[in-house]
């Protein structure tokens, strides 16, 4: 075992399939070996036939220059499918080699290769009396249903969630990735956050006496999804501010493909330390963005360029309930300290020195068609480029477990528009 290797399969190593899938037939103690020709069956065959699409991915176990062993996944029609999202798992240990851990690391180096290729899950069929099920259960597959195959045997249906491991560490924020990658990643789906064109119309709506000389400052911008709205929507100029040189690029190239670009201008800047005039705009606005230097700082450093009168229009993560499970709680707590009530951001806002205008919360569209939604694509092409890039994938799981815990606690937080009227 000194030699062995895992190693992804070769293009000219398809054709040893056909052994391992012969292998891989399980037969209960006291059964005779079936012919060979059994693995031509179509529903057997399907598991190797034409191997090398796509959406095929493989590995081998080596020993001495002697493949022993074999795992593989296929999207399939077979009998472990679970929808044409689910790679199907076979796998297979020449007699001999067996017993010694060789499919547990065989089915590691395989998870991880699949997790490279964006995939959520994986599945498999196997036998109700095969001992296999608790390696299988030992390795993060867990039954989810049965059903009868081709020639009455009875088969679980097992899925492993390949998610799971990257999720269960400690959590990771943005700011624990290189800022070059998250902006790469953020530059291909039009929102940065979660937010839609009916809400950041919504909170336009509570803004009056704009003309067309007002000034307008959209701060933490991105590539500009809500601005080109507000653009499209209310008379006067707007400035966009990020950090992120590629956010602003790609701003300025939404504002001229909209031909809004007389009147929408991004520059790269620092929240923290705007480039503007004391009381320069008539309204501020900042949508899933104000966070990063703090709600109570923003509001209170921002006010200076608001004109007497100016309006400010923020969206914040904000507790909906005093009390929230821990696991959620931890989780925002670490990504966005300052996350609070309703109550207490609004108290904030007036203690800042603006009179509470309207407040409301995002429907949890903003989140899931126009927040993740748009992100399935992105992350499965992100992961192809970066594949085997461990900081890039770590990079997906937290974003797809932020997806996951907001599924499951959104009962309890949210994103909520505040909007105020300088004092």
């Amino acid at each position: 075992m000194d030699h062995l290797k895992i190693r992804q399969i070769r293009p000219q190593e398809y054709p040893v399939l056909e052994d391992f899938l012969y292998h891989a037939i399980f037969l209960p103690p006291g059964v005779e070996p079936v012919p060979r020709e059994i693995i031509f069956e179509p529903e057997i065959f399907i598991y190797i036939k034409d191997f090398g699409s796509k959406d095929d991915c493989g590995v081998v176990a080596e020993e001495n220059g002697k493949i022993v062993g074999a795992a593989w996944t296929r999207i399939i029609p077979a009998y472990g499918h679970i929808n044409n999202q689910t790679p199907e798992l076979a796998i297979s240990i020449l007699p001999g080699w067996r017993g010694k851990s060789i499919g547990s690391r065989m089915m590691r180096y395989l998870f991880d290769l699949l997790r490279e290729r964006g995939c959520l899950q994986t599945s498999l069929s196997v036998q109700k009396d095969n001992p296999a099920v608790r390696f299988y259960e030992r390795l993060g597959y867990k039954i989810a249903g049965d059903r009868t195959d081709h020639a009455g045997n009875e088969d679980y249906i097992m899925i492993k969630d390949l998610q799971k491991e990257c999720m269960s560490g400690k959590n990771k924020t943005i700011d624990d990735f290189d800022l070059n990658m998250v902006c790469e990643y953020y530059s291909n789906v039009e929102r940065q956050g979660p937010g839609s064109p009916e809400a950041t119309l919504k909170a336009l709506s509570f803004i009056k006496e704009l003309t067309g000389e007002s000034k307008i400052a959209d701060i933490g911008c991105g590539t500009g999804g809500q601005t080109m709205t507000l653009a499209q929507n209310a008379p006067g100029s707007i400035t966009g501010v990020d950090f992120f040189p590629g956010f602003i690029r790609q701003f300025n190239k939404n504002a001229q493909s909209k031909n809004l670009q007389d009147r929408v201008k991004g520059i790269v800047g620092d929240m923290r330390s705007l480039p503007f005039r004391e009381e320069e705009f008539d309204l501020i606005w900042s949508e899933g963005a104000i966070y990063n230097i703090g709600f109570e700082r923003g509001l209170n450093e921002w006010r200076k360029f608001l004109k007497p009168g100016g309006y400010i229009a923020v969206s914040e993560m904000s507790w909906f309930t005093g009390k929230r499970p821990a696991e959620i709680q931890e989780f925002i707590q670490q990504a966005e300290p300052g996350t609070d009530t309703i109550p207490v951001k609004v108290a904030q806002m007036q203690q800042a020195g603006y009179i509470p205008v309207a407040t409301f919360i995002l429907p949890e569209t903003c989140w899931t068609d126009h927040f993740f939604a748009p992100q399935v694509a992105v992350q499965e092409a992100f992961l192809k480029k970066h594949a085997g890039n461990k900081a890039a994938w770590e990079f997906i799981c937290s974003e797809r477990l932020h997806n996951a815990l907001y599924d499951k606690y959104k009962a309890y937080y949210g994103y909520v528009f505040y909007v105020g009227k300088k004092m």
